[in-house]
């Protein structure tokens, strides 16, 4: 009798640990500014789900507020866990960023909208020194119109995006550059402005955005980059990348367009440019 009390004693602590080494903990909610991306949205999910023992439950935010508010609330320990957005040395500096570019660079593809009398303005130009001879149209307080500066391109500035648009169609400046991942979308607001999408040429600068935390919220960084990292390795990262934006990237390479390269010095010194795997490429004539 003694022999098997130990023994059943035995097989209910193996049990008591195995139920205590596989126990979830309580439901963690993480509250997300950046659901405007539902593609950031399940992707965050995702990697979150790698990590089954914190019982990680998204919370997406879906009222409008300016970002730099977000990031104040998250350093405030209010409303926010984790914010969507571009990588700059000042965010960087003030926050916790996971340093893993998850739109693929793909933001800093540009497509110039032009004119429709003025069609044809790149289609001769053969070298960047041409190129920055154009004047592109931009937002006052856009980091693309530094960007532009800095590379001893003169801007034509505005202080409304439509504005910008109307001063397009009145060939105010030359072109207005935009992302691949909103021009084929934003022309189709404006179907009555002698506006169109330049067809022979892009331009490019590396541009990056990430998932940013709160400073000393290391576990929940170390999450979200440990899910990156994993995601990253067994496929998915680059399957649901390519279930969103597959079909631009397809579009605009079979476009075969030259590209004019310019230098991005707002692009922290830290950003991860040597790892190639994080990175898309669109070019096929690269002009710099």
């Amino acid at each position: 009798m003694k022999r098997t009390s130990k023994i059943r004693c035995f097989i209910y602590v193996l049990l008591i640990f195995s139920i205590s080494a596989t126990a979830k903990e309580p439901i963690k909610d993480i509250h997300y500014f950046g659901s405007k991306n539902k593609y950031s949205v399940e992707l965050l999910q995702h990697v979150l789900s790698y990590n089954s023992k914190k019982n990680y439950q998204l919370v997406p935010f879906t009222e409008k507020i300016p970002k730099d508010r977000a990031f104040a609330y998250m350093e405030q320990d209010e409303l926010f866990d984790v914010i969507f957005a571009g990588a700059t040395t000042y965010r960087l500096e003030n926050h916790l960023a996971i340093e893993f570019p998850l739109l693929k660079g793909l933001n800093g593809w540009r497509i110039p909208m032009v004119n429709t009398k003025n069609k044809d303005i790149f289609k001769s130009l053969t070298t960047l020194d041409d190129f920055k001879k154009l004047t592109p149209g931009l937002f006052h307080l856009w980091s693309d119109t530094e960007i532009m500066q800095r590379n001893n391109i003169y801007v034509e500035t505005g202080s409304s995006f439509n504005g910008l648009w109307l001063m397009l169609d009145k060939n105010r400046f030359d072109y207005f550059p935009r992302s691949i991942l909103q021009v084929f979308n934003e022309i189709k607001n404006y179907p009555t402005l002698n506006i169109m999408i330049e067809k022979s040429s892009m331009i490019h600068y590396p541009t990056a955005y990430y998932f940013y935390v709160k400073k000393g919220n290391n576990d929940l960084a170390s999450d979200i980059k440990s899910g990156l990292e994993k995601a990253l390795i067994d496929g998915s990262f680059n399957k649901l990348f390519t279930t969103y934006y597959g079909h631009l990237i397809n579009k605009v390479k079979k476009q075969n367009r030259k590209v004019f390269s310019l230098d991005n010095p707002l692009v922290p010194a830290s950003t991860p440019l040597m790892r190639k795997e994080l990175w898309i490429d669109l070019s096929s004539n690269i002009i710099n």
